[in-house]
């Protein structure tokens, strides 16, 4: 079970809320939705000998069932007949269930808000409607099984004037080289894996947690004008470039092969404290290296 006190779905350009209060549109227990994750085991036996060795494990992604109904007698009116809101509503949620399309299920508890991406396993199943009620049954399928914090934390090492222009700016010309050492807290029970962004720089930056042994090194120096995305999530390790344009920034190429051969792409922040430290950095307008991740709870 999940403890929840407002549920919604996105998906399809429909907006879902689940509520637990009489007055509600979908009525759902939000206390008692089923969710479950599974371990995958490297289980390995030998010929003659009982049992088996786990060697590693896995988690599957998240299942969830959600049970609700449609209470059309409180949406109904002279103009939309209740009947006409059944049909209606029918209608909307096989499409926020549509298997083909993704969504986003955002959960507001106690502790905050979290959000999965997900997809539904079927369109809903529909019960027999009763009194304008129209109950549904959806299995929601997610391939990471943790719950995603809404608020994105985030942490810059260096100068962190980031978004001030100035006519003569010139990066990698305005101080000394540093090396920037600084301990980030993991207060969850979880690996984070962060989107490490790297400014532009006068040197090749070099980010190391020393907690871990992990490192991230470019072989290209970021010119002014661009930034360089890793995002060290196994389920994307992805290089990034973005340019600078008048609206913003925009993402321009896939730059994997600006890490260097020795960097661990599955750099990750481990539960407790973490020392981090940035080596060829240089002072000037632009941070060194700034850290963005949500945190992560498996949630059931």
């Amino acid at each position: 079970m999940i403890d929840v006190h407002s549920l919604i779905w996105e998906s399809n350009g429909i907006r879902l809320e689940f509520s637990g209060e009489a007055s509600a549109k979908i009525f759902a227990d939000l206390d008692n939705i089923a969710s479950n994750t599974s371990g995958v085991f490297d289980r390995r036996s030998a010929p003659g000998v009982d049992g088996t060795r786990t060697y590693s494990a896995a988690l599957s992604g998240a299942q969830l069932t959600i049970d609700a109904t449609v209470l059309a007698y409180n949406l109904g009116s002279r103009s939309r007949p209740v009947d006409r809101v059944l049909s209606e509503y029918r209608r909307t949620l096989c499409d926020a269930f549509n298997p083909r399309v993704a969504g986003k299920l955002t959960k507001i508890t106690e502790t905050g808000s979290f959000f999965l991406n997900a997809r539904a396993a079927s369109t809903p199943g529909f019960g027999i409607i009763s009194g304008g009620a129209l109950p549904f049954t959806v299995d929601l399928y997610a391939d990471d099984p943790y719950w995603r914090r809404t608020e994105r934390a985030e942490i810059q090492l260096g100068a962190s004037s980031t978004y001030q222009s100035f006519p003569s700016e010139i990066s990698g010309e305005l101080g000394e080289v540093l090396s920037i050492r600084t301990y980030i807290p993991n207060q969850s029970k979880n690996e984070i894996y962060p989107v490490v962004r790297f400014w532009p720089c006068g040197n090749k930056q070099i980010l190391r947690n020393e907690t871990t042994g992990k490192k991230l090194e470019l072989n290209t120096r970021i010119t002014d004008g661009f930034y360089v995305d890793v995002d060290t999530d196994p389920a994307e390790n992805t290089v990034t470039l973005w340019r600078k344009t008048a609206q913003g920034y925009e993402e321009t190429d896939n730059v994997t092969y600006w890490l260097t051969l020795d960097s661990t792409p599955d750099f990750y922040l481990q539960p407790g404290e973490n020392l981090l430290q940035v080596d060829n950095a240089v002072a000037g307008v632009y941070p060194s290296v700034t850290l963005m991740w949500y945190e992560r709870e498996l949630g059931v």
